[in-house]
């Protein structure tokens, strides 16, 4: 099947949003740090991603459906851009309360357009070709994410504070691109409350959120703590950076992978393994764990994501789609939280008890998937 010309267009503004993101991204991180230099102040910078998801994602997914999603997605980048560049000012003038306010507004308006963007990505493919669309951009956005990454360091090494600017740049093109095709949205009968309503109804959506969001929770134990569990199993820099090249590769083979497949139960008895295995080998101390880690949780999550986004369509229609997300990614939000803060506290404590948690964590999901295996067994993910 010849790719529709609106997923030509989104894949070449994905390509160019995923090669600015981490430029942009990095640059902020690295230099608000550098300004900052307390650990307590960089609190909200490093919470401000999760938290920003616990608040806004169901709000995100109502305005997904309920307006414009070019126009909604294009003002909402916009607002984002302008805070970046207002970090980027305050950086030069060092005022700390500044750069924190508006970095936070940044990733709050961020998070509300990749919602959006998501979603539409997800409606403009015909579900006959979700699949081998799903391969393709995973190729288009984990290549530019690595050649963002890898550019990020010379270009910061020439233009300092400025490489954010180019970064916006590259990103507005990415933006201007998005803009010059329909993304769907504009339905009349959704409000606020139409995700949380659909959960309520559909099994089929509780089942594939509380899943999801146990397996999200669990590994986010790890994502989240990569360079520190390198470093505490005494690796080093290079491994750390082998760590995320790998982390990014792992999707698209996972992706590749993930067409192969035509049944949700053995989508879920080959990744559940995969997941348990990663807890169990955290028992041996040793850096490369943490790389095989993060390489087997990319492949494992590509290849879940054709029956999480069946699951979500099947529950919610396309009318929907966009505020059942909003609420699934709500409750994986919080998950991720939480086990992130359990992580935190562990790894200082009783480390051993973070691959408990994790092992623990998988088998109640696979108790929950086996009691619910007959609603699995009516997803088609052909």
């Amino acid at each position: 099947m010849p790719i529709p010309e609106k997923l030509k267009r989104f894949l070449i503004g994905n390509s160019a949003l995923s090669f600015s993101t981490p430029i942009i991204q990095m640059t902020l991180l690295w230099l608000i740090y550098k300004e900052i230099q307390n650990p307590l102040l960089f609190i909200p910078i490093a919470s401000a991603r999760p938290i920003s998801q616990v608040l806004i994602s169901p709000l995100a997914g109502y305005v997904s459906d309920k307006f414009d999603r070019r126009k909604a997605n294009f003002i909402l980048g916009i607002f984002a851009r302008l805070s970046s560049l207002t970090v980027v000012i305050f950086l030069i003038f060092h005022s700390i309360l500044f750069i924190i306010f508006f970095f936070i507004l940044r990733v709050i308006f961020s998070m509300f357009s990749v919602m959006i963007g998501s979603v539409a990505f997800y409606q403009i493919v015909p579900r006959e070709m979700q699949k081998q669309a799903i391969f393709i951009n995973r190729i288009v956005y984990e290549s530019s994410e690595i050649a963002g990454t890898i550019s990020w360091y010379f270009l910061l090494s020439y233009l300092g504070v400025f490489t954010a600017i180019l970064g916006l740049i590259i990103s507005m093109i990415g933006g201007i691109i998005f803009y010059t095709f329909q993304m769907g949205g504009g339905h009349e009968n959704v409000s606020l409350s139409s995700g949380f309503k659909l959960f309520k109804e559909k099994n089929v959506l509780r089942l594939t959120t509380f899943g999801t969001a146990s397996i999200q929770g669990a590994i986010w134990m790890i994502v989240s703590y990569a360079p520190a569990l390198i470093i505490i199993y005494h690796g080093t820099s290079l491994i750390y950076d082998i760590s995320q090249v790998i982390f990014s590769l792992s999707f698209i083979i996972g992706s590749w992978i993930m067409k192969r497949f035509k049944s949700v139960l053995k989508i879920i008895a080959y990744t559940l393994p995969i997941y348990f295995s990663i807890f169990i080998l955290m028992i041996i101390h040793n850096p490369w764990i943490v790389v095989y880690g993060l390489g087997a949780i990319g492949i494992a999550d590509s290849i879940y994501e054709i029956y999480w986004l069946r699951g979500m369509q099947n529950g919610a229609g396309e009318e929907l789609l966009g505020s059942a997300i909003g609420v699934d990614e709500f409750v994986t939000a919080i998950s991720r939280l939480s086990f992130s803060l359990l992580a935190g506290y562990l790894y200082t404590t009783v480390m051993l008890l973070v691959p408990f948690s994790g092992l623990l964590t998988m088998s109640a999901v696979t108790l929950w998937y086996i009691k619910n295996i007959n609603i699995l067994k009516k997803i088609s993910v052909d």
